[in-house]
């Protein structure tokens, strides 16, 4: 390390993996409310969680400032932190809030140990917030425990479901230059930062199996044993998951940053730059996640939606490698990887020369190089600020006039105090700073610290000697600009002079270091007024750097290859789809024009039409012209549930060209009927309140994720979701009531587990209310996403399906305080209880609904029917006695149940009055009313009308 840090920068812990962030899965909503509610304030504090690297045994700091991301005037503490793991090796926590906000801990021996933290802030504005994350605390006795970083990318199913990719740890590690060491073996000990499943060792030894279940970056920390000891080695694997309905970005995974980087010296990497990242649609993308094992990475604008710059340092020396994933954020993702090397003084390049302000600081003398070079160096420091130390070679002042008047001359006082200022030589050149400089004003003798450009007095044993050398090599542009045909030629000019003159005959080297330029020759030799000429051209739109070289002299030159601006190609997208029907809301498609060059083209018509007699463009030919960016946007509408393709046709160069993208128009309003049950669907506002003229209590407005984009949907507390039932007049019918908490999971059950808005277009924003009692003041609801039930207070606010039976299924009958359920069909019989009818009886119509096939059971299962049933929105039946089956007849006056209320009655139904006879119950016979001792065996089957006392 250099004198700088040994100055009281201290290095912690050496490992920092940037953002995984939650998203909100699929429903579209979460226990706060609605997606229609207004979006609360954001909270002024995230915290995000990561992994640090930590020396066994040892009590060290974790840094959390960089997980931490805090609103302006917002001052974040840590003030918790649990230790989630249970390995002994992992040791309790000290919080600190002093120089940096994090914890301190120690992990004995080789371990993985999860901490999960929580910070609070109090923010100027007076509001407080909290934030919680996990931090992953990884040790090793291994001398390199970490392993190169693996990047994977997949894509979710079609229908954006799970999918699952094997891993194969020791090909993957082949594939960045890695290898799985001898002995070692996968550990099932993983980490998960984000979401999906990790399973180790599956489906055979060293691979492991992830299934992701939601687009975006994931990753997973892994561990390699090596069976014996503790010397285990801890591993990345960066995976980016896109849900495949774009073409994602695509994120070079062998990058290397070529120039060389110091120790603890902080630098920018822009993604934008090639060869980073390209976009094989055109879509702008953003940087979402960055990592690096032992260098501290992090975004340099995470709230900017189009920041693809990120900022590197790192403590040690040698190649680290660092893993990215881009978002075009519209579902696609990739992952990439860049090697970067940092250079360490200890290995033979020390430093070099610093070239600033149009002149040449030479580099300072090792003891070896004065030596060889006989520069008349009488002495030597032992610089300690490397590890091991440098033995630095020491001037004398008039040794050090001497040696620097062979190469130009000793440097001012006030140049050397420049110098330090702006170029900072000990951080950004690692040059030695144990020792000040000499200096000449005027041929006296002055001495200035480069560390802090200060003076100090001279040493007995010397001082260290720069020198400045005026600058010989210059370079310019003479045509800086080309067209990029492959054939005009950007054209620059090098000079080469040596002590003011021209020099003749010199050999001047060129190299394209940025852009794919083409040069015409890479070398040249120097004429007469030392001058040379380099060549280049292009078949791209893009800037472009030549560097020159002249024995240990560069110099770069920019030069711009650009487009006739005509327009040549033109692609569509559609920008928004899954629009709801109605002729207002709009659907929407976006042409961008580009010339040759792949430049935007601003100011070309583009024509648009959709193939549908329904749908139509709303907006105006003159208004279709593309903008700064190339870019143009239709809109779309359509009163027809339908799909519609969007045509755009633009003139070219090439003639006329068209671009065709299809999408879809949704209008959920169809009934669905399961086993026999018809579900209203949930209404647009307007209609809902047409329908049964009850006034929605909030609304939600429907963004295309879970339900049709832009439709209003009502939504009830629990009182007017059963108004509502109670009142819609739907379909032709009046006869609605809200369904049981049991018919809801049924009608999600029939999705097969694809959902209502998958399977039937229903908007399934929010949860249904059930007419199932949760307690007092509370019901059931179910969400007909995923089948997810819970209780809510009935003031809340949710969506609302009604259900109404077909006329071959009567009503129950009440008969003085008793309510009796009517005998039910096999299918309904089953899902109202939960219990299997023994067998079933078709009725003919002489005394049943023609066709019904209805439930029959002996007289055990009767009873658990009767004590299960959750029918017409109760759940408090019980099996009738005889006595009450009767009077039940009785309320028929001799007509019988089918006659007066169509009842199914052809066999009689179980009472559960016991009969004289062992093992026997009566039946009564609801057609004729009679009753009858049945056995209670497993053979005597008979209908069953259940009762509860209440209306």
């Amino acid at each position: 390390m250099n004198r700088q840090q040994k100055r009281g920068c201290g290095v912690v812990l050496a490992a920092l993996m940037t953002v995984i962030a939650g998203c909100q899965g699929e429903g579209g909503e979460t226990e706060g409310g609605g997606v229609g509610a207004p979006s609360p304030t954001p909270a002024p504090l995230i915290a995000h969680s990561g992994v640090v690297s930590a020396t066994p045994g040892v009590a060290e700091s974790v840094n959390l400032a960089p997980y931490i991301i805090a609103g302006s005037g917002v001052e974040p503490s840590v003030v918790d932190v649990t230790l989630l793991s249970e390995n002994e090796a992992c040791g309790e926590v000290e919080i600190e809030n002093g120089r940096q906000v994090g914890f301190r801990t120690q992990v004995d021996g080789s371990a993985m140990c999860r901490y999960q933290y929580t910070v609070e802030a109090n923010a100027n504005l007076g509001n407080e917030s909290d934030a919680t994350g996990v931090m992953t605390v990884v040790a090793s006795t291994a001398s390199n425990p970490t392993l190169v970083p693996i990047p994977i990318s997949m894509t979710l199913t079609a229908d954006g479901g799970p999918a699952s990719v094997e891993i194969d740890i020791a090909a993957e590690l082949a594939k960045v230059g890695d290898s799985l060491p001898l002995g070692y073996s996968l550990s099932s000990e993983l980490s998960v930062l984000g979401d999906g499943l990790a399973q180790a060792n599956t489906p055979s030894l060293n691979t492991l199996k992830y299934t992701a279940v939601s687009d975006g970056p994931q990753r997973i920390i892994y561990k390699l044993e090596d069976g014996a000891g503790q010397a285990h080695k801890f591993g990345v694997i960066e995976v980016a998951v896109s849900d495949g309905s774009n073409p994602p970005p695509q994120a070079k995974d062998d990058a290397v940053y070529a120039p060389m980087v110091g120790i603890n010296q902080t630098i920018e990497i822009d993604l934008s730059l090639p060869p980073y990242v390209t976009s094989p649609d055109g879509e702008d993308f953003q940087l979402v996640h960055v990592n690096s094992f032992n260098a501290t990475v992090v975004p340099k604008a995470p709230d900017d939606i189009t920041n693809k710059v990120f900022t590197f340092n790192a403590p040690i020396a040698g190649e680290h490698y660092i893993t990215y994933v881009v978002s075009d954020h519209w579902g696609g993702f990739d992952v990439g990887m860049m090697k970067v090397t940092v250079v360490d003084p200890v290995h033979p390049q020390l430093w070099d020369d610093i070239v600033y302000n149009n002149a040449i600081y030479t580099a300072p003398l090792t003891l070896a190089q004065a030596t060889n070079s006989k520069a008349g160096a009488s002495g030597v420091y032992h610089d300690a600020g490397y590890n091991p130390t440098v033995a630095v070679a020491t001037f004398r002042f008039n040794e050090a006039s001497a040696y620097c008047g062979t190469r130009g001359r000793l440097p001012t006082s006030l140049e050397l105090q420049r110098l330090s200022q702006d170029q900072s030589p000990a951080a950004n050149h690692h040059w030695p700073v144990g020792l000040a400089y000499w200096a000449s004003d005027n041929g006296t003798a002055q001495v200035v610290d480069l560390y802090d450009g200060g003076g100090t007095q001279p040493q007995p044993q010397g001082q260290y000697v720069t020198c400045v050398a005026n600058k010989a090599l210059s370079v310019s542009a003479l045509d800086g600009r080309a067209l990029n045909d492959g054939e005009d030629r950007a054209l620059i000019e090098a000079t080469v002079h040596v002590a003011g003159a021209p020099k003749a005959g010199e050999r001047v080297d060129a190299l394209v270091i940025y852009g794919g330029a083409t040069l015409v020759s890479t070398h040249a030799t120097t004429n007469s007024q030392g001058q040379v000429h380099f060549g280049a051209t292009d078949t791209t739109v893009e800037p472009v750097t030549i560097m020159v070289s002249w024995e240990r002299e560069t110099a770069l030159q920019n030069v711009v290859f650009y487009s006739d601006g005509l327009a040549d190609s033109m692609t569509l997208s559609m920008t928004s789809d899954s629009g709801y029907a109605n002729g207002v809301v709009t659907n929407a498609a976006t042409a961008t024009v580009l010339d040759s060059g792949g430049l935007p083209v601003a100011g070309q018509l583009v024509s648009f039409n959709t193939d549908t007699s329904t749908s139509k463009v709303v907006d105006s030919a003159p208004q279709l012209v593309t903008n700064d960016q190339g870019k143009v946007t239709a809109r779309v509408t359509d009163t027809v549930a339908e799909p519609v393709t969007i045509t755009a046709e633009a003139s070219t160069r090439k003639g006329r060209v068209n671009a065709a993208k299809g999408g879809r128009f949704i209008r959920p309003d169809k009934a669905v009927t399961i086993n026999g049950s018809e579900f209203s669907p949930p209404l647009d506002i307007t209609a809902a309140f047409i329908a049964s003229r009850v006034t929605h209590n909030s609304r939600n407005i429907e963004s295309g994720g879970s339900g049709p984009r832009g439709m209003e949907v009502p939504k009830y507390d629990w009182n007017n979701a059963n108004q509502y039932c109670n009142q819609l007049n739907y379909n032709g019918r009046q006869d609605w009531r809200l369904p049981t908490r049991g018919e809801l999971v049924a009608l999600y059950n029939s999705t097969q587990g694809a959902g209502m808005w998958t399977k039937h277009s229903w908007t399934t924003g929010t949860s249904f209310w059930s007419s199932t009692s949760g307690g007092s003041g509370k019901h059931w609801h179910v969400y007909m996403h995923n089948g997810d039930a819970g209780i809510r207070d009935d003031n809340n606010n949710r969506y609302v399906s009604c259900i109404t039976l077909p006329t071959m299924f009567p009503k129950p009958v009440t008969v003085g305080n008793l309510t009796f359920s009517p005998p039910l069909s096999v299918n309904l019989a089953r899902n109202a209880s939960g219990v299997t009818p023994d067998s079933g009886y078709t009725e003919d119509g002489s005394t049943g609904p023609a066709g019904m096939d209805v439930a029959q059971y002996h007289w055990v299962h009767a009873d658990q029917y009767c004590n299960q049933l959750d029918y017409d929105g109760k759940q408090d039946w019980r099996l009738p006695s005889k006595d009450e089956l009767m009077s039940l007849y009785n309320s028929t006056q001799g007509a019988g149940m089918w006659n007066k209320h169509g009842w199914a009655g052809w066999n009689s139904s179980w009472s559960s009055t016991k009969s004289a006879g062992l093992a026997k119950h009566y039946t009564v016979q609801l057609h004729l009313g009679y009753d009858h001792a049945n056995n209670e065996d497993y053979f005597t089957h008979d209908y069953v009308s259940c009762v509860r006392t209440g209306v």
